[in-house]
């Protein structure tokens, strides 16, 4: 295990370590571990344990818990202990009892790390769960990813014992005398885990009585060729950024299938989409080959068009979309620049010929009022431009027969009262009088990266 530590780096001094005890023999041989580490080379900070009741085996789950509360006070370690339903919430979520139970275990060691920063979150995965965990996903029809098993390292999350044989733990225990608990629903093959553990690996034993070695050496060059494949898809990914939501189709078009599908899946998670169904890659990738529109989970909505991929959400409502305008700087949304500038009436009427101003594009700005912001429609979005009766953006575009990939790039400059200004005008209550002593103007210009 020490070695295992030193060769992924998984401590250091700094690191408070959260370790997820059940009472099984894996679990408190890690615990073991760990502290006799820690109490030989003081080479991480605090170590707390976390016991989660999942209150699924009554009074074994009981037992269990008190078991693990009494080795903690004995060997001076401080415990943590969540008690959940898991019966109940898988119900709730429509779940299984197996992957409740994960989340509810990691959200309870995570909840106690976000305590003790920084903080390290040890599990003991073994050899063998690594060898259950790749035949699972390889059932699930898993690709290269999936190959790779259980990572030693991922985040905050490290498996110290994940070369360690089951055979290798449990003499440690016996040497070491570490008593442990057995976990009675291990028979139970109604769970997927237990049946790969008890039907599928022993035939895969009697062929290679060191099929779990063999395993591991697949999970390892697995890990390290989609490590390496990644890598490459985000350079891919990169090359093909032509702008703020825009991405030159030709470059994915010619590169190998295996980077084409990783760098979609990046830049689709670059784009708020981070996990992709098997019909959404689909249908990615026949958007490469012709003109048309997808959407992906969220309301995210795909659209090619000049030989560019455009990622448009449906509508976009937060704050963090926001971005304050300022005169005289540019914009782009949709693959056209937008400036506002300050003119004086006088001087209006000797530039308008020369940019092509549009008199829906004049605002008198001292009408305005502060927080003057860019943002995209929102679902709702509704206003009265110039001269014209209140509608809806949507009412708005369908008049004007707008294109579905445009829409959701449409900009909109607000301020504090609501909306100043979209493609189809200025707002009624921000319309050039008379009056005005000084007008603003909305430039509009093609960008001529993403539109060529």
């Amino acid at each position: 295990m020490r070695q295992t530590i030193r060769d992924y780096r998984m401590l250091s001094p700094d690191d408070s370590v959260v370790v997820g005890v059940s009472g099984g023999a894996d679990s408190m041989a890690l615990l073991h571990l760990l502290l006799t580490l820690w109490r030989e080379e003081q080479r991480f900070g605090a170590l707390i344990a976390v016991h989660v009741q999942h209150n699924l085996r009554g009074e074994e789950s009981d037992a269990d818990e008190a078991f693990v509360r009494a080795t903690c006070a004995v060997w001076g370690v401080p415990l943590v202990v969540r008690s959940v339903d898991v019966a109940a919430l898988a119900a709730r979520q429509g779940t299984g009892l197996e992957e409740t139970g994960r989340q509810v275990r990691y959200a309870a060691f995570e909840e106690v790390a976000r305590q003790h920063p920084p903080c390290r979150i040890a599990t003991a995965h073994n050899r063998r769960d690594n060898m259950e965990t790749v035949l699972l996903h390889l059932t699930r029809g898993s690709g290269l990813r999936g190959g790779g098993g259980i990572a030693p390292v991922r985040g905050e999350r490290i498996r110290p014992l994940l070369h360690c044989s089951r055979q290798e733990i449990e003499a440690y225990c016996a040497e070491q005398g570490i008593a442990y608990r057995q976990d009675s629903t291990n028979a139970d093959v109604a769970y997927s885990r237990n049946r790969i553990r008890r039907q599928v690996i022993p035939p895969l034993e009697a062929i290679n009585p060191r099929a779990e070695e063999a395993f591991w050496r697949f999970s390892e060059a697995a890990r390290q060729d989609d490590d390496c494949l990644c890598q490459l898809a985000q350079q891919l990914a990169a090359q093909a950024a032509a702008g703020d939501h825009f991405y030159a189709i030709q470059p994915l078009a010619a590169a190998h299938p295996a980077l084409r599908v990783r760098a979609l899946q990046h830049i689709a998670g670059q784009e708020g989409c981070p996990t992709l169904e098997s019909g959404h890659i689909a249908a990615l990738q026949t958007l490469l080959n012709s003109q048309g529109t997808t959407m992906l989970s969220g309301g995210q909505q795909v659209v090619s068009r000049r030989g560019q991929l455009m990622f448009v959400p449906e509508a976009v409502a937060s704050d963090s979309a926001q971005q304050p305008a300022v005169i005289d700087e540019s914009y782009e949304f949709g693959g056209k620049i937008y400036r506002l500038s300050l003119l004086s009436p006088e001087e209006y009427k000797k530039q308008k010929n020369v940019h092509k101003i549009l008199l829906k594009n004049v605002c008198d700005y001292a009408m305005i009022s502060h927080s003057l912001h860019w943002r995209f429609r929102q679902s709702g979005d509704a206003y009265r431009p110039a001269g014209r009766p209140t509608k809806t953006l949507k009412k708005l575009m369908n008049e004007a027969g707008v294109p579905l990939w445009e829409r959701a790039a449409m900009p909109v400059l607000c301020d504090a009262e609501g909306i100043v200004w979209t493609p189809f005008g200025c707002a009624e209550r921000v319309a050039f009088s008379a009056t005005t002593t000084q007008m603003m103007l909305v430039i509009i210009t093609q960008d001529d990266q993403n539109n060529g």
